[in-house]
């Protein structure tokens, strides 16, 4: 018999017989003329030809969405190309997977154990099949430890929290939460990065940040307080009110309130205007002075190292010193 195209192809059997069988597998597809021939004689022939339609070889294409955290869920597709609609489909996967009968099915609520190779069997109306596998990843989620640079702060501070993530799959991205209460309600503030600058703070305020991954499902949250103490107050204890001349005495200063490190510098003035730093224990939160000839006026500044303590000054108290009775 010829091709479309003018070349001949035997036939493969049924020489002799009512019944012939001709292979298929090279033919394209158009109208082919059958000629039988017997013993070198054309004997017949069907002039109308033979219609034949050839359907695009059947192939498929296996995907997921890919890779995923414990709990996201798992979103499988099948897509056929070729061959003849209606298709039927059987997938296979590991362990613990119940083998499916849809085109795209989807798993939740999954554990690493749905990691593995998946594998789909496609099926045409002609029986034809083609298989397609692909490997899906699941992982832990994520981790993330926030912490604040400074946990305590003086009112009107502001502080610095850094959320440290870890695991999971994918690009981090961040939110930031604010509240006035442990339990929110919640007020989104910040921008998508790693840390958060707090705004000047009044009131104890809790912070909380939510950590998320291009991975489907990975996300975690984090949540820590900034606790705000009233701003630092010094004053000065232990006075000798009246000293004889020549005598001395000690001073203390006790800092209320504030937070973090306290450093302190003595000043000393004969009239309360002039105020001159103290060298020699003029660093110290204890004073001792001796050799006091005159009535003089002391004062401490105490400056806290917390975040919005700054400095603050005492009030001066004054050591009168008097004649050496006779």
């Amino acid at each position: 018999y010829g091709s479309p195209d003018g070349a001949s192809t035997g036939i493969v059997s049924g020489q002799g017989t009512i019944a012939i069988t001709v292979d298929l597998t090279a033919l394209s597809n158009g109208n082919h003329l059958i000629t039988v021939i017997a013993n070198g004689t054309t004997c017949n022939s069907f002039p109308t030809g033979l219609n034949i339609f050839l359907p695009p070889a059947l192939s498929l294409v296996a995907a997921n969405t890919g890779p995923y955290c414990v709990g996201g869920t798992i979103a499988l597709s099948s897509t056929p190309t070729g061959g003849t609609a209606p298709y039927t489909y059987v997938w296979s996967g590991p362990t613990g997977f119940t083998p499916a009968a849809v085109q795209n099915p989807t798993l939740t609520a999954t554990t690493t154990g749905a990691n593995g190779l998946y594998s789909v069997t496609v099926t045409d109306a002609n029986g034809c099949t083609s298989v397609a596998s692909m490997n899906v990843t699941v992982v832990n989620d994520p981790t993330v430890t926030v912490t604040p640079t400074d946990a305590t702060i003086c009112a009107g501070g502001t502080t610095t929290i850094t959320a440290a993530a870890a695991g999971g799959t994918g690009t981090f991205s961040y939110q930031w939460q604010s509240a006035a209460a442990a339990g929110g309600p919640w007020t989104n503030v910040g921008t998508n990065s790693a840390t958060y600058t707090t705004a000047a703070l009044s009131a104890t305020t809790y912070y909380q940040v939510i950590v998320t991954q291009t991975g489907i499902g990975c996300s975690v949250t984090g949540a820590t307080q900034v606790n705000v103490v009233p701003v630092p107050t010094v004053s000065i204890s232990g006075l000798t009110p009246t000293i004889c001349s020549g005598g001395g005495d000690t001073l203390t200063a006790n800092v209320s309130n504030g937070t973090g490190t306290v450093a302190y510098q003595w000043q000393s003035s004969p009239d309360g205007t002039s105020w001159t730093n103290i060298a020699t224990g003029g660093t110290a939160q204890t004073l001792t002075v001796t050799g006091v000839t005159a009535t003089t006026q002391y004062r401490v500044s105490a400056t806290v190292g917390g975040s919005g303590c700054g400095s603050v000054t005492s009030t001066a108290v004054t050591l009168t010193v008097v004649p050496d009775p006779t």
